[in-house]
């Protein structure tokens, strides 16, 4: 029952993050434009000491963040001027268990709120400093798509058409062009991705934007 509840939590945290991304992509491109009420130009990392500090540049109308709860951290991605940060704070084990006890969304997100006005930020990081370089991508050219299947890249869409797909590996999504020289595939109800894309070759690999940037394993 108790790991059930941790799961619980974990999905229900994960809504924020989820409609922060773009068609299982990332952040909007647009999400931090000049209709925006918050003064993003103000942002200083230096300034920044507890995660109320850095929600203060949340803009719940453009989803320009993403979030996550774990039992150790919480963790906000925001996207800032084009820049997408990092917030990481470590979440006291009472603090969690207390979240974990309140079943309703709207109490836990009120609870979740007093709690960032004592979360002291452990570290913010510069996730575009993080982005590959277009040669480091490169390096994919003439793998098969199981390469990239067995290293940990998946897919979130597919282009018959145009033999691409948009897929997520690490902090990043990319759009990865494959060569194919057969006859048209049919998107059928019974389509393998795997199966039909596992033995074809990367002809290209483009960044395209952020893809779930709240795991800190990367």
């Amino acid at each position: 029952m108790g790991n059930m509840k941790k799961k619980l939590l974990s999905i229900l945290l994960l809504i924020c993050m989820i409609f922060g991304l773009v068609a299982c992509g990332g952040l909007s491109e647009s999400s931090t434009n000049k209709t925006s009420k918050i003064n993003f130009d103000s942002f200083d990392p230096a300034k920044i000491k507890t995660m109320a500090d850095f929600l203060k540049y949340k803009d719940t109308e453009n989803f320009n963040y993403q979030e996550m709860t774990t039992e150790d951290y919480y963790i906000v991605v925001l996207d800032i001027n084009g820049v997408n940060y990092r917030c990481t704070a470590k979440l006291p084990q009472d603090a969690y268990n207390e979240l974990n006890q309140i079943e309703d969304f709207d109490l836990r997100e009120k609870k979740m709120q007093e709690l960032n006005a004592t979360l002291q930020v452990e570290k913010i990081e510069n996730l575009n400093d993080k982005i590959p370089k277009q040669e480091e991508l490169d390096k994919y050219i003439g793998k098969t798509g199981s390469d990239l299947f067995n290293e940990g890249w998946d897919y979130y869409y597919y282009n018959l058409e145009e033999m691409e797909a948009g897929m997520n590996y690490g902090l990043f999504s990319y759009t990865v062009a494959f060569d194919y020289s057969g006859p048209k595939l049919e998107n059928t109800d019974d389509f393998d991705f795997y199966k039909e894309f596992g033995d074809l070759k990367v002809k290209s690999v483009k960044y395209s934007g952020i893809g779930n940037a709240t795991d800190i394993n990367y």
